[in-house]
C-alpha cells in the first residue's frame, strides 16, 4: 500500500526469542512466529526501503519493478525526511519494522502528512519475504497505539482495489471502511480511524467491506 515490500532469499526459521533491539525504545510485538520491533526511521534503513519500493509487488502499476536505483533511494530519503517533519509537528511519524531475530529491517509503518486538514495517512509496507505472518498487522497496531497516546488527528488509509491483504490489515487493526476514493489518481478503498472519543461521545462499530 500504500499498504503492503527485499531481499527475497528463502525464508529461514525465525526464533521466538526476543533479543535486544538496536535502540532501547523499540516496541516488540508477536507477529505469527516472528517477533517484530519498531525503530525510529534512520538513514541506515534507506537501502532496505529502496529495495522494497522497487520490488514488482509494491503496487506501482505498470512501473512496478522499473524504478531505477536512484529513484527508489530518493523515495526512501523523502519518506525519512517527511517522517522527521511529522514527528516534529504531530508527535508521530514513520518507523522501521525490524525482525527481532536478526535484527533486519523488514518493513516500514507509520503516518504521513495528508492533504486532508486535521488528518494523517497511515502507511505500511512489508518485505514480501516476510508477508503472511501477521507482520503488518502487528506493526500497525503498535503504531496506532503510539498515535492514540499522542491524542492524534484522524487517520486515513488508502489501499488499491485489488490489494485485499492490505485491506484485511486495516480492518483487523480497527479501521472502518469508508468507501471508495481516487487517491493520487488511483481508485482506492478508504479506511478511517478517529481518536478515542471522550466519555459520552458516540463511537460506532467498524464497518466491513461490502
Amino acid at each position: 500500500m500504500h499498504g503492503t515490500p527485499l531481499d527475497v532469499r528463502p525464508r529461514s526459521p525465525v526464533s521466538r526469542a526476543t533479543p535486544r533491539l538496536e535502540n532501547a525504545g523499540a516496541v516488540q510485538q508477536a507477529a505469527g512466529p516472528a517477533v517484530v520491533g519498531l525503530q525510529m526511521l534512520h538513514e541506515r534503513h534507506v537501502a532496505a526501503l529502496a529495495r522494497m519500493r522497487s520490488h514488482p509487488s509494491c503496487g506501482q502499476g505498470l512501473l512496478a519493478g522499473l524504478l531505477d536505483t536512484h529513484a527508489a533511494r530518493q523515495w526512501a530519503l523523502d519518506l525519512l525526511s517527511g517522517s522527521r517533519r511529522t514527528h516534529a509537528t504531530q508527535g508521530v511519524g514513520m518507523w522501521a519494522v525490524v525482525d527481532a531475530a536478526t535484527p533486519r529491517c523488514i518493513g516500514v509503518v507509520g503516518f504521513c502528512d495528508t492533504d486532508v486538514p486535521g488528518a494523517l495517512t497511515l502507511f505500511y509496507l512489508v518485505d514480501p519475504a516476510h508477508r503472511g505472518r501477521g507482520v503488518a498487522t502487528a506493526a500497525v497496531r503498535v503504531a496506532l497505539g503510539r498515535w492514540r497516546r499522542r491524542g492524534g488527528a484522524r487517520v486515513h488509509a488508502f489501499t488499491r482495489l485489488e490489494n485485499t491483504a492490505s485491506q484485511r490489515v486495516a480492518l483487523r487493526s480497527g479501521l472502518a471502511h469508508a468507501g471508495l476514493h481516487r487517491h493520487r489518481d488511483v481508485p482506492c478503498h478508504v479506511f478511517t480511524l478517529d481518536p478515542v472519543p471522550s466519555p459520552g461521545e458516540p463511537h460506532g462499530p467498524a464497518q466491513q467491506l461490502p
